[in-house]
């Protein structure tokens, strides 16, 4: 379905017939039922279905909605959900439960939300909402996530080199080379790379531990 056709089905349809049931909806309860309609969620849930083996698991469905309210509401620990949850009869109800004893305690909530990191289900739910709305469209803006992160890492050691010729100080290796000298070709820059690699490939190439970012003393 078009995305504009999506939004007016949700506002003329789904938006009334939830308010005349919990009353004025917030902006942020509105947000949070757009992501979870867009996302498509119960059509994900297959792989956290009861199999018939033990004891019924509580709903997924839910679980997985309360995951998407912890980050609409940038709830940093599950302690602070299920605080949230107790007091915001709305989004309760909007995730399934219909009173306080309805919610799951904090170690269901954490076997869930490892099911879920194990079974990748962001990614997928991400990756289905671009597929059926987005399709092969380009997107002509750049989101840039400008979070202050409170934590230090230590800047990683780089092994030296294994070619000799590499090895050598920079003032051996200026300059036009000597008649005898023999010097290994210049190595290809990681963006002249891309452009013959998959994305796979690609994003793998890409270093993931900390670095330098400008040079750390200046003479």
């Amino acid at each position: 379905m078009n995305i504009h056709l999506w939004l007016n089905c949700l506002q003329q349809k789904l938006f009334p017939a939830l308010e005349s049931e919990l009353g004025t909806l917030s902006p942020k309860e509105t947000e949070f039922v757009r992501i979870v309609e867009f996302c498509e969620l119960h059509t994900l849930m297959a792989p956290y279905q009861w199999k018939g083996n033990g004891r019924k698991p509580l709903s997924r469905l839910a679980m997985a909605k309360a995951f998407v309210a912890k980050m609409v509401w940038n709830l940093p620990t599950t302690e602070d959900l299920i605080s949230f949850l107790q007091v915001a009869p709305n989004l309760r109800r909007l995730c399934g439960w219909e009173s306080q004893n309805d919610i799951p305690d904090r170690a269901t909530f954490s076997r869930a939300f490892e099911q879920f990191a194990i079974g990748q289900l962001p990614q997928i739910a991400q990756s289905q909402l671009i597929k059926t709305h987005l399709g092969d469209r380009i997107i002509g803006h750049i989101s840039i996530d400008a979070t202050a992160i409170s934590a230090r890492e230590s800047v990683a050691k780089k092994a030296p080199p294994t070619d000799p010729i590499q090895s050598k100080s920079t003032k051996k290796t200026r300059g036009r080379p000597r008649k005898d000298e023999v010097r290994s070709p210049a190595p290809e820059k990681r963006l002249d790379l891309q452009l013959s690699g998959s994305l796979e490939e690609n994003i793998a190439d890409l270093p993931s531990f900390c670095d330098k970012g400008c040079k750390c003393q200046f003479s």
